[in-house]
């Protein structure tokens, strides 16, 4: 995916929500993970102006392994998931908006980190609204996740559908 992504980048044959760095794929990082707000909080405290760019967070995840992990295959995930998360360059409007917050509004990095983890994973955005019609501490039940998880597959399939007669539309 995120090779798909540099090489529509380098040819130019991004659609316009992809340029402002919302991601199109079908998956997401939360079939796999959180949306690390911890390691995205501790790579960001690693560098101190906002224009580091993809290559510098890769090497201080992976080769410099400044988030402590224990292997690895353990940093090279790390790295892929919070670039597919974030983009991890400035160059991404989501990100640069990301990190000029990041800096002058500590206390609403959760929610800032969430707001760019929706715009960028499917799956989270897809799953948003059915989360935020739910109590903090309410119980879900196997019912409520089979509803959601048949209504993110009818979404999935009707955005694939739309998405490959309208490119450039956010679906």
């Amino acid at each position: 995916m995120l090779e798909a992504m540099e090489t529509m980048a380098e040819t130019g044959a991004a659609s316009k929500s992809e340029r402002l760095g919302f991601n199109p794929e079908r998956g997401g990082v939360h079939n796999a993970r959180t949306i690390m707000l911890a390691e995205l909080d501790a790579l960001l405290a690693q560098f101190a102006a906002d224009d580091a760019k993809w290559p510098a967070y890769r090497r201080a995840i992976i080769e410099e392994n400044r988030l402590g992990k224990p292997s690895g295959v353990s940093r090279r995930l790390t790295a892929r998931h919070l670039r597919a998360l974030y983009g991890l360059d400035p160059a991404i409007p989501i990100f640069r908006g990301l990190l000029f917050f990041w800096r002058r509004e500590p206390e609403d990095r959760p929610l800032l980190a969430m707001l760019a983890a929706v715009a960028r994973d499917p799956l989270l955005r897809l799953s948003a609204e059915f989360v935020l019609g739910k109590a903090a501490g309410e119980e879900v039940s196997a019912a409520d996740l089979g509803e959601l998880m048949g209504r993110i597959s009818v979404l999935l399939r009707f955005s694939v559908v739309i998405a490959g007669l309208f490119p450039d539309k956010v679906v």
